[in-house]
C-alpha cells in the first residue's frame, strides 16, 4: 500500500490503482469544498397558496441551515436574517429569471404567482 498526499488529502492506494484513488481524491475534495460552501446551506421553503382550488401565490421563506455553525448543529433550519434572507431571495430571483420566472421579495419573502391561470381539470365537464 502506498500513501500520498494530493491537494491535502492523503490518500491510500494499492500498487496499481493509484489513478483511480486520484479520481475518487477529486470527488472527495468536491465534497468537501460543497460542504465548506456556505451557499450549501441556504434554502428556501415554500408556501402554495391557492384561491377557488387554483394557485395563485407562492410564498418562498429563506431559510438558513447554519453553516457558522459547530458541525454538529449544521443542518437545523432556522428562517434566515434579514441581510441573509435577502442574499437568498436575489439569488433565487436572478436564477429564475431565464425560465420566466418572476420572483417579488416583500418584507423578506419571495412571491410567485402565475403568469397564467393554471388549468383546473374539473373546468374539462
Amino acid at each position: 500500500m502506498t500513501l500520498f498526499v494530493w491537494k491535502g488529502l492523503i490518500i491510500a492506494s494499492a500498487d496499481g490503482i493509484k489513478g483511480f484513488c486520484l479520481a475518487l481524491a477529486v470527488k472527495l475534495k468536491a465534497v468537501v469544498a460543497a460542504r465548506a460552501d456556505p451557499i450549501f446551506y441556504e434554502s428556501v421553503i415554500a408556501k402554495s397558496l391557492y384561491n377557488e382550488n387554483r394557485l395563485a401565490e407562492i410564498h418562498l421563506f429563506p431559510i438558513d441551515l447554519g453553516h457558522s455553525k459547530r458541525f454538529a448543529n449544521r443542518g437545523v433550519p432556522s428562517l434566515a436574517d434579514t441581510v441573509k434572507a435577502s442574499l437568498i431571495l436575489e439569488r433565487l430571483q436572478k436564477l429564475s429569471e431565464p425560465f420566466g420566472t418572476k420572483i417579488t421579495i416583500k418584507d423578506g419573502v419571495g412571491i410567485v404567482r402565475p403568469a397564467l391561470p393554471v388549468p383546473n381539470h374539473n373546468d374539462a365537464r
